[in-house]
């Protein structure tokens, strides 16, 4: 709802030639073009055409989780963030912040797999959020005050080679680079703090390390702000 002095603003804009077009919740289903069900205020879609391909921008920007379906045929989904990309199944769902890519595929291009994380959720699930050692995972805002910068927590445990595992890092604040056995797993910068380690896993002893730059108004904020590895942190297989 706008402020009365700036309804009044807008009104004035039109006599100076430039256009004003309102739009409230009822037009989202049209603006959409029906791509997008069900209408949805926090999403932001763009459609451009790249390399003769059509291409849909999905960006969630509003403070939760969003599922909906898009029309959205023969294409590929695209991760940017985390440079993951399957053959898309007609179905999103969107964290706080996140963003896709859907791109039209051609003739030619390779078949990837259809990616669900319902089929890691419904599997083996194993908490290893007690096999940290050194720093303990926790919103550490109250026990540090002030600290703003990263922070490294490492897990020891015992596992075996799995085609598929994905780690689930729970709750982080803010962003978290993972690494298993020395090896580069990736970085997510918001929720969800998922990473495919399949084929990072070994039999016996397992290693993963994880790098959290937490929020800077930890420092500048009198009460400070989550900060940390909250957690819990599981591997599902």
């Amino acid at each position: 709802v706008f402020k009365d002095e700036t309804v009044e603003m807008l009104k004035k804009l039109p006599e100076k030639g430039i256009e004003v077009i309102y739009f409230d919740d009822f037009t989202v289903g049209s603006l959409s073009d029906g791509i997008i069900a069900p209408a949805n205020t926090d999403i932001r879609a763009e459609r451009i055409i790249k390399d003769d391909r059509n291409v849909l921008l999905l960006f969630n920007e509003g403070n939760s989780k969003t599922e909906f379906k898009v029309a959205f045929a023969n294409s590929v989904i695209y991760y940017p963030f985390e440079n993951k990309m399957f053959d898309f199944g007609g179905y999103v769902a969107l964290e706080a912040r996140q963003s896709v890519m859907l791109i039209e595929k051609k003739c030619g291009d390779d078949n990837y797999p259809v990616y669900s994380a319902d089929e890691f959720f419904s599997a083996e699930k194993i908490d290893i959020s007690s096999c940290f050692t050194g720093e303990p995972i926790g919103d550490f805002s109250q026990r540090k005050p002030g600290y703003f910068g990263k922070t490294v927590y490492k897990a020891i445990f015992n596992a075996n080679c799995a085609d598929k595992a994905v780690v689930d890092l729970g709750e982080v604040c803010e962003v978290a680079e993972l690494k298993v056995n020395g090896i580069d797993a990736g970085v997510k910068l918001w929720a969800p703090y998922t990473f495919e380690i399949g084929n990072l896993l070994r039999d016996g002893e397992n290693v993963i390390e994880i790098t959290v730059t937490n929020p800077a108004a930890n420092k500048y904020d009198k009460d400070g702000a989550k900060s940390g590895l909250c957690g819990p942190v599981c591997i599902f297989r």
